[in-house]
């Protein structure tokens, strides 16, 4: 990269050359370069050292693995993105442009919620999850509205694993995780788990297990266990 006839080997950017835009690191054009690079207030994916103004997806960087739309870096877009180049073909979630790596809960994403942890998306998960004050039961990786039943979660803050019972999805009141305590012994867990392997045959015995953990936590309605969900 020449300025008045002497190479700048200090410039790090993106110039116009031969009708499109290449990238220049430290006065030299990265030709085998993959990445994206600052230009006029905006960040843009370079492949090979040309500008990419149509490549759309995910770029990996110096500051996190970024999302590219129309060749560069869609910093007001928050959500999903599907990784078509990653092995596992995984859904990331994207905060600002960025994929989040951090973040656990639940998306909005295309007119529907998804339970994302570590900033994927766990599309083969069972769980329960808090969101904006209510806790959900998730099923393989999406609120399941259908579920009423008992879901096992493990607090890291309390190093343990605790059933909670849920009604139609959520929990029945929402204020505390503590009030939802199924109260099972780890007796009864695992009686409860040895009935569940045939709930026709023992239905009698789980419905009995599952209203008396219900009313344990605070809940007096009759008839709570469902065999199906």
């Amino acid at each position: 990269y020449f300025v008045n006839g002497v190479n700048d080997g200090s410039f790090v950017g993106i110039v116009e050359k031969d009708g499109g835009f290449v990238y220049v690191d430290y006065g030299r054009i990265e030709q085998w370069e993959t990445a994206v690079a600052p230009w006029d207030g905006t960040w843009w994916y370079v492949d090979d050292g040309v500008v990419g103004k149509k490549y759309e997806g995910l770029v990996s960087s110096d500051y996190g693995r970024c999302y590219v739309k129309d060749g560069k870096v869609n910093t007001a877009y928050t959500g999903l993105v599907f990784d078509q180049n990653s092995y596992d073909k995984v859904w990331y979630y994207v905060n600002k442009g960025v994929v989040d790596n951090d973040y656990k809960g639940l998306v909005y994403h295309a007119g529907g919620y998804y339970y994302v942890s570590s900033g994927i998306w766990q599309q083969y998960t069972d769980t329960m999850t808090e969101y904006d004050g209510n806790w959900y039961a998730v099923t393989n990786g999406r609120p399941d509205y259908k579920f009423t039943g008992v879901r096992e979660y493990y607090h890291e803050s309390l190093g343990e694993y605790r059933d909670y019972y849920f009604e139609n999805g959520k929990t029945r009141e929402q204020s505390t995780v503590a009030q939802f305590h199924t109260q099972f012994s780890k007796r009864k867990d695992s009686e409860y788990l040895e009935l569940a392997k045939d709930p026709k045959k023992n239905e009698a015995r789980l419905r009995e297990m599952v209203d008396e953990a219900a009313k344990n936590a605070g809940y007096d309605a009759p008839n709570l266990y469902h065999g199906t969900h």
